[in-house]
C-alpha cells in the first residue's frame, strides 16, 4: 500500500498516511486543524542511476566486472 502526502487548506500542515489507490483523492481530515486535507504530489527517492549520474558510487547490482 503506498503512502500519498497531502497539506491541509486551512492550516498547511503537511502529512503523509497510507492508503490505498483507489483511496488516494477521497477526502480527508487534517490531523492539526480538523481541516479539509488535499492530496499534494510527493518527492520520492530513488538508488541506481541518479546516483552515478551524478558521481556518486555505483550502489550495485551492476553485472559488469570490475577491472583494477
Amino acid at each position: 500500500m503506498p503512502f500519498y502526502e497531502y497539506r491541509c487548506k486551512t492550516c498547511n500542515e503537511v502529512w503523509a498516511v497510507m492508503r490505498g489507490v483507489a483511496l488516494r483523492d477521497e477526502p480527508i481530515e487534517c490531523p492539526e486543524c480538523r481541516g479539509e486535507g488535499e492530496r499534494i504530489l510527493s518527492a520520492f527517492s530513488t538508488v541506481g542511476s541518479s546516483a552515478r549520474a551524478a558521481g556518486g558510487a555505483d550502489p550495485g547490482g551492476s553485472c559488469s566486472p570490475t577491472f583494477g
